[in-house]
C-alpha cells in the first residue's frame, strides 16, 4: 500500500492503525509499543533519526501516527514495529517524493488511475 505523492517540502503523516483477528483494533492495553523502525531513503541509505515513537491518535481504535519531512525527491520505504505482548509485528508502507515543479493534481483526471512512477519522472 502506498501513503501517497507528495511535493518536495511536504509533511508526510505516517498513519498505522493496529488491527488483529480479522480487522478488529487491538486493545491498547496489550499494545506496548509502536514505532517508525526505520526510515529508508531513495538512495536506499537509512535516515539516521530511527526509530522514533508513534504518536496515539485513538487509544480505543489503536491509531497512531507520526509526522515526517523528506529532503529528497524519490521513493521512501517506511518499516513499522508494533509491540504486542512482547511479541514484535513489523509492516511496510510507501510514499513517493517529486519537485514541486512536478505533475499537479490539475493534470490528472478525477478518476484514480494507476501509471508506472518514471512517467512522472521527466
Amino acid at each position: 500500500m502506498s501513503l501517497g505523492n507528495f511535493q518536495v517540502g511536504s509533511k508526510v503523516r505516517l498513519p498505522l492503525q493496529v488491527l488483529e483477528n480479522g480487522g478488529l483494533p487491538v486493545s491498547s492495553s496489550n499494545v506496548e509499543s509502536v514505532e517508525v523502525n526505520r526510515i529508508i531513503k531513495p538512495d536506499l541509505s537509512l535516515d539516521s533519526s530511527y526509530p522514533k515513537d508513534m504518536i496515539p491518535i485513538d487509544e480505543t481504535n489503536a491509531i497512531y501516527y507520526l509526522d515526517y519531512e523528506p529532503e529528497e525527491e524519490g521513493n521512501y520505504i517506511v518499516v513499522y514495529n508494533i509491540t504486542i505482548n512482547e511479541i514484535v509485528f513489523s509492516q511496510m508502507d510507501s510514499f513517493f517524493i517529486s519537485s514541486s515543479s512536478g505533475i499537479t493534481m490539475t493534470e490528472r483526471t478525477s478518476i484514480p488511475t494507476a501509471v508506472p512512477v518514471w512517467d512522472f519522472v521527466k
